[in-house]
């Protein structure tokens, strides 16, 4: 089971218990889709250090922050990733680098490069460059 902010998803334990209940894979999966809603908080982080506060589901996409905010922190995408910016942008680091940059909410970009300078993203055919710091709080969505 992983954390996600829609609920709890099959995670890389799930098919230990699938084995070990002889149950097929799609019964936990329907599982994880009912008990999603009823879990604490509590148990929920649990789960997360149980996991090691994992940053992605097994199949690779970022989980979700339970502070409520929209999408993700850019810093937790990967090279490749595609990635629209969030309308809601709480940090006033975040939102004056926008208005500079001019890009507007729901603008289309992809994660080119990511080094300890900077991360490099492609935005309608131009390159940009951000500062890791600025990563960690310019909130995005995957596309």
């Amino acid at each position: 089971l992983a954390r996600t902010s829609e609920g709890i998803r099959n995670g890389p334990h799930a098919g230990k218990l699938d084995s070990s209940a002889a149950r097929p894979r799609t019964a936990s999966h329907a599982d994880a889709e009912r008990l999603e809603h009823l879990l604490s908080e509590e148990l929920l982080d649990a789960v997360d250090a149980q996991l090691g506060y994992p940053e992605r589901d097994p199949h690779g996409s970022p989980i979700p922050a339970r502070d409520g905010l929209p999408g993700v922190v850019l810093s937790q995408l990967s090279v490749g990733d595609k990635l629209k910016i969030a309308a809601h942008q709480p940090n006033p680091e975040a939102l004056q680098y926008l208005w500079k940059s001019q890009l507007p909410a729901q603008a289309e970009l992809q994660l080119l490069a990511v080094d300890a300078t900077h991360l490099t993203l492609s935005y309608e055919g131009e390159e940009m460059e951000i500062h890791p710091d600025l990563a960690r709080y310019l909130r995005v969505e995957t596309a």
